[in-house]
């Protein structure tokens, strides 16, 4: 009964095909959580999932369960950070949900122990940069190769002039 008012506390109602929606966390061990996702379906469906989702990593997606009703949701481990969630119902007519935060969803980290982004302070993930770096290096190169090519076609222009004054019999000389 607790636990029940607990969730009606701490849900948020989604619209769009869904209802009331809730996320708690049971437990934190080092950089992973234990955690429960509940999500209602107004419409019926043949299954729900959620789509998880972390600045720089790829999209996680996760099968709930059917627990009666219309209640869907899973207990899973996960890294501590807040997730962008977005609810999937699968069937006759497939809808998804907006994207909600896990803290949005009633879930409450500890205390400087989650991790909201796996950005820099710049605003780019590390392996953004390594791409960064990359093209800032084919740049240069191509710019490199585009001077030598052009300096390059002066001076042969420069040689074959001064080579077919020299090659003119010597009458045609000034």
């Amino acid at each position: 009964m607790l636990r029940a008012s607990l969730l009606l506390v701490l849900s948020v109602n989604l619209g769009g095909g869904f209802g009331e929606a809730s996320a708690t966390i049971n437990s934190v061990a080092g950089e992973s959580m234990t955690i429960s996702i509940e999500v209602e379906v107004e419409d019926s469906a043949d299954s729900v999932v959620a789509h998880l989702f972390a600045p720089g990593e790829q999209a996680l997606t996760i099968p709930l369960l059917h627990r009666g009703g219309d209640l869907f949701g899973i207990q899973t481990e996960l890294r501590v950070i807040d997730y962008q969630v977005v609810f999937e119902a699968i069937g006759d007519v497939g809808v998804e949900s907006a994207s909600v935060s896990l803290t949005a969803l009633g879930a409450e980290f500890p205390s400087g122990g989650v991790a909201t982004t796996t950005t820099e302070p710049d605003g780019f993930s590390s392996e953004a940069r390594g791409w960064g770096w990359l093209a800032l290096g084919l740049a240069a190169a191509s710019l490199s190769v585009l001077a030598i090519w052009v300096l390059g076609g002066k001076d042969n222009e420069d040689d074959v002039e001064s080579e077919s004054q020299s090659d003119s019999p010597a009458g045609d000389r000034v």
